[in-house]
């Protein structure tokens, strides 16, 4: 996909919204700044309870429709941002694994990885556990940064001991800054942050994983 648009010359953009969204491109900034040293790793845990039965019919549970499962669903949106706040990752290798026999999908994933940067990630996308967990924190040399990466709640940096709060809200529609984005560019403003391009990079972290 990315060879025919780049070969006809039109843009391809992928819905990857959260490269838009205020909390992320706060982190973003905090990262640029310095404002936790030098970034060293970065850490994914979404975890949630193994899918009731009436669930286990969505499309996201038959692998011979959406490929994996929940990982391939909700684990593109993290591997993605990882990309988005820290660079490229240029080694990755992981294991996936069905624990609970409740479909046919995998339930369980895992990921290490390096980026271009010399930083290091891990993930754990485990979706036969006893508790719901989304967190996202990432490291640095001088201090941490910590958020959600599904839920619409606050960014945490502690640095030196000290813990401020940055309580950055979601928009009243969570695609409108990424879809915006796009307009500017269809405009001749700056290009769009989710493109083909590192869309697939997400996708060949994820399919090492598998």
């Amino acid at each position: 996909m990315v060879a025919a648009f780049r070969t006809s010359g039109v843009p391809l953009w992928v819905a990857y919204y959260r490269r838009a969204l205020p909390r992320f491109v706060t982190i973003r900034a905090l990262l640029e700044s310095g404002a936790i040293g030098r970034p060293t790793a970065v850490q994914v845990a979404i975890t949630d309870r193994l899918a009731p039965v009436e669930t286990r019919r969505n499309w996201r549970f038959d692998p011979a429709v959406s490929g994996g499962g929940l990982f391939l669903d909700l684990g593109s949106h993290c591997v993605d941002l990882c990309d988005f706040l820290l660079g490229t990752i240029t080694d990755a290798a992981g294991f996936s694994s069905n624990t609970g026999s409740a479909y046919a999908a995998p339930d369980l994933t895992t990921l290490a990885c390096r980026f271009e940067s010399g930083a290091a990630g891990t993930g754990v996308w485990n979706f036969n556990a006893d508790r719901k967990t989304d967190a996202l924190t990432i490291t640095g040399s001088a201090g941490t940064i910590e958020a959600p990466i599904f839920a619409d709640a606050d960014v945490v940096v502690t640095r030196d001991g000290h813990r401020e709060v940055l309580p950055i809200r979601n928009p009243p529609h969570v695609h409108q800054p990424l879809i915006q984005s796009i307009v500017d560019q269809l405009r001749g403003g700056p290009p769009c942050p989710s493109s083909g391009d590192s869309g697939a990079r997400a996708s060949w972290v994820m399919d090492r994983c598998r």
